[in-house]
């Protein structure tokens, strides 16, 4: 779900109408003209009208409130999102980053990758569950951690081509959870109000 800020705001959507401030006017002026008509039967119908006015003022006042305090509900929610999105934003760019020094060592190491495998698996290992503990706990979505952290790799019997292109491929899910962080945050916010 994509939260969006519209150039208007949502108290502007239901603006309170002009007429409102002629309410009181007008149920003043049915009240002059209920008391000084002599028949019973124009009394009735004056009442009646009074009745009418008021509440046709009233409606529109309750409406403006409502919508008031929707908008300072969606303006809370979208500023408490975009606190959220701003402190998870440089975890995320940290794990990326610490994804990609990764590759690139491994890459670098050449010829000592071998030996060096059982280290490249523990680190690796190591980053994996930080991401999805990431994942879990901050966004709440532990549906991300299948869809980022993926079991396979590619099989080709070289298990240094293993490692590295399923770390490649869990870096490359995390940069795209990265560029759809609010929308997650959002949902992930919307999710534990459900459930409490």
């Amino acid at each position: 779900m994509a939260i969006t800020r519209s150039s208007r705001s949502p108290a502007f959507c239901y603006p309170r109408r002009m007429s409102s401030w002629l309410i009181p006017l007008r149920l003043a002026l049915l009240w002059a003209l209920a008391v000084l008509s002599a028949n019973v039967k124009d009394r009735v119908v004056i009442g009646l009208a009074v009745a009418l006015t008021a509440a046709v003022g009233y409606w529109e006042w309750h409406e403006h409130s409502r919508a008031l305090s929707q908008a300072t509900r969606a303006k809370r929610f979208s500023g408490f999102v975009d606190e959220r999105v701003t402190a998870l934003r440089p975890v995320l760019a940290r794990l990326i980053a610490e994804a990609d020094a990764m590759l690139r060592e491994i890459l670098d190491d050449g010829a000592n990758q071998m030996a060096k495998r059982r280290s490249y698996e523990e680190r690796i290992e190591d980053w994996r569950t930080r991401v999805g503990r990431f994942l879990t706990e901050e966004l709440r979505n532990p549906g991300l951690v299948s869809k980022c952290l993926p079991k396979m790799g590619a099989v080709t019997g070289n298990p240094i081509a293993f490692l590295h292109s399923r770390l490649e491929r869990c870096r490359t899910n995390l940069a795209e959870v990265q560029s759809e962080l609010a929308d997650l945050v959002a949902e992930g916010v919307q999710a534990g109000l459900r459930a409490s």
